[in-house]
């Protein structure tokens, strides 16, 4: 499993970069919390298995 994370304390948003490998995509997902829970915005699919190896901000 894959999973890398992008976050600053200041905000409510969170980024999760993750590799599927039931489908072999690699999926960007974000995510705002708004003080009790994680309410999930958008779930793109950003290529391959291989793009999860790139950096986040390489896959935005």
């Amino acid at each position: 499993m894959y999973l890398a994370l992008k976050y600053r304390l200041s905000s409510r948003l969170l980024i999760a970069q993750w590799a599927s490998h039931d489908d072999d995509k690699c999926y960007v997902e974000r995510f705002e919390f708004s003080g009790a829970d994680w309410k999930p915005l958008s779930k793109d699919a950003v290529g391959n298995l291989e793009a999860c190896y790139k950096p986040i901000e390489e896959n935005l």
